[in-house]
């Protein structure tokens, strides 16, 4: 999806926690935090 998108949405249990540009967005702490989950950070 971030390859072929202008804009994204992330959504993390149906709240929107983040939205722009793919490259921004994966950057994007929040959506780090969502996707690997606190515990996964060292």
């Amino acid at each position: 999806v971030m390859d072929i998108s202008d804009y994204v949405y992330v959504l993390d249990f149906g709240m929107k926690i983040a939205s722009g540009k793919p490259d921004v967005v994966a950057r994007d702490p929040a959506v780090i935090t969502a996707y690997v989950g606190a515990e996964g950070l060292i």
